[in-house]
């Protein structure tokens, strides 16, 4: 019996210890590996960070989801859930504004730009008054933007003082935001 316990506590850290576990897609360089205690240790991080995000503790909150990631950088639920939070707040903590932009552009190129981290991006910039990153990630993507989206485009169009760019975009959508 202490036998086969001992091998069964060997396999178990075999498993649980070593980095093994592939987090990137297929074909995706780098290939990050974590272990199973980072694993736990992020799904961890992360509940603690939801706990904490709905008890009002903003600055813990995100230090948790900050964690969370280094834990597990590849996991793109994590990412979207953590910047999502960020971008919820109203007035972000300018302490993250490095990690949380790294972070975006990180999500963007694992997820393969897909709109919904590219939107998320956007608002995240946007509350960040970070208007060039606006337009870097949001004028390849223009025609294919939510209202919500075009609209944070237009703004920092229009606060680059990138006038055509601005024209153009209105004059296609003038409907759309007419009241605006």
């Amino acid at each position: 019996l202490f036998a086969v316990l001992f091998l069964l506590l060997l396999v178990f850290l075999g498993l649980f210890l070593p980095p093994i576990w592939r987090q990137t897609p297929p074909d995706f360089t780098p290939v990050i590996k974590v272990s199973g205690l980072d694993l736990w240790q992020a799904r961890s991080l992360r509940k603690t960070a939801l706990e904490q995000g709905s008890s009002g503790r903003v600055a813990e909150a995100m230090r948790s989801w900050q964690a969370a990631m280094v834990n597990n950088p590849a996991d793109i639920a994590i990412l979207r859930e953590g910047l999502g939070f960020v971008a919820a707040q109203k007035s972000p903590p300018k302490d993250f504004l490095e990690f949380s932009v790294n972070h975006a552009f990180w999500l963007l190129r694992l997820g393969g730009t897909n709109m919904a981290d590219a939107e998320l991006t956007l608002n995240l910039m946007s509350k960040y008054d970070m208007q060039d990153y606006v337009v870097k990630v949001g004028e390849n993507l223009e025609d294919r933007l939510s209202e919500d989206g075009m609209k944070l485009l237009l703004r920092s169009y229009f606060q680059l003082g990138r006038l055509k760019n601005f024209a153009k975009l209105w004059e296609k959508h003038q409907a759309m935001f007419s009241k605006d």
